[in-house]
């Protein structure tokens, strides 16, 4: 899995200090893969002689843009570069950005050249990636350009993705392919279903404004996008933020499985008291957000979050200027779960229930329960595999005054 940044905008020489200064910083310990590609072949060859000279491991290399060539010219420019260097290429076609597709034909025969070994492939199109990974040969690799097809590429074949998801959560991005690769295939597609909404989210406005602003509103500090690429709008700013705080609440939690019965005792939990079982032993997790409080106990594969309103509105007033209500907060987490309610009663108006989905510790997605309490200042979220217990422990909550 490799990142990309904003290559675009970077001068000959800032684009020669980058290379030299990430080859110097990661000192071999992950491959390094340099974007050398341009619509000028001459130049390509050059700055890809000058990352093969710095220790870079590999190259990537976009389609011409602009001056869109024809298929013949797409095969001439690449096999010219290909000719001039010794490491691996990797081909970049993402006809959305440079208005050139590459052909099946002309990947064909571009797979033949031996340091040529595979593409990125972001023409959105699963039907074209289904004709490459039939027709070329298995040494060649296939990488995912949207991180909204992670899977459907692994599925046909693929080796990975060249992400923009990985820029801000790169271990849950490595965990969908990872899952995928070790066979479990559910818990890869429920990581991957997981994270659709922030996806969306990171292409609201153009790449790479929402990546950016994301990264800055993690603290990563990367600054604003160069002209003419400009900050983004503050409605859009407000949903990144949202979705970024609600995805640091709701990341799942391996469990251990119990079906041991228990007499019950009082837990505080600061916020709140809760009825819990006896042995349970409640760890709280530590979180790069205080946006939510989450609290495990593996004895009885418990999960409870607290969602911490002020602080939450607060950080989205500092980060865009706009004030937002708890309640969207509240929404937006709930669709990020991605729960079905339940039919079932409760003793309080503020309190339901939803069919949930749990990670075990061997990595099996498996059936479980959330109930969920809310008014106006907080959310109390519990989880857990036995729905008698979910609700005897959400129906037991006493919020502190």
């Amino acid at each position: 899995m490799e990142l990309h940044g904003e290559s675009s905008t970077l001068s000959t020489e800032e684009k020669k200090y980058v290379i030299s200064f990430v080859v110097n910083k990661v000192n071999k310990r992950i491959s390094v893969i340099a974007g050398t590609g341009s619509n000028n072949t001459k130049e390509a060859i050059e700055m890809s002689k000058f990352a093969q000279n710095a220790n870079v491991d590999g190259l990537l290399l976009v389609t011409p843009y602009y001056n869109k060539t024809t298929q013949i010219g797409l095969y001439e420019h690449f096999k010219l570069i290909a000719s001039n260097v010794e490491i691996p290429i990797i081909l970049y076609n993402v006809p959305s950005r440079t208005g050139v597709n590459i052909s099946l034909d002309t990947l064909i025969k571009l797979s033949k050249i031996k340091n040529i070994c595979g593409i990125k492939e972001a023409s959105n199109d699963i039907s074209q990636i289904a004709q490459i990974a039939s027709k070329i040969p298995e040494d060649f690799y296939i990488y995912s350009g949207n991180d909204d097809q992670i899977l459907p590429v692994l599925s046909l074949g693929g080796v990975g993705v060249i992400s923009v998801l990985a820029n801000i959560l790169p271990k849950e991005t490595h965990e969908i392919c990872y899952s995928f690769f070790n066979g479990e295939i559910d818990k890869s597609r429920t990581l991957q279903l997981k994270y659709m909404d922030l996806i969306k989210k990171l292409v609201i406005e153009v790449n790479p404004i929402p990546i950016k602003e994301a990264m800055n509103i993690l603290e990563l500090n990367v600054g604003n996008c160069r002209p003419p690429l400009c900050n983004m709008e503050n409605k859009n700013k407000v949903l990144i933020c949202i979705i970024i705080f609600v995805i640091a609440a709701a990341s799942l939690v391996a469990i251990t499985i119990s079906s041991e019965e228990n007499n019950n005792q009082s837990a505080d939990f600061g916020a709140f008291t809760m009825t819990v079982p006896s042995n349970a032993q409640f760890e709280q997790i530590n979180s790069s957000s205080e946006f939510a409080e989450t609290y495990i106990d593996n004895e009885n594969s418990i999960m409870v979050s607290f969602l911490n309103s002020s602080y939450i509105e607060e950080n989205v007033q500092n980060s865009t200027g706009y004030t937002i209500d708890f309640k969207e907060i509240c929404t937006k987490y709930l669709e990020q779960m991605n729960l079905t309610k339940l039919d079932e009663s409760s003793n309080s108006s503020n309190i339901e229930f939803y069919n949930d989905k749990m990670i075990s510790t061997n990595g099996n997605v498996q059936q479980g329960y959330a109930g969920i309490y809310s008014d106006d200042n907080q959310m109390i979220i519990v989880e857990c595999p036995d729905l008698d217990l979910v609700k005897n422990m959400t129906q037991s909550i006493k919020i502190k005054v």
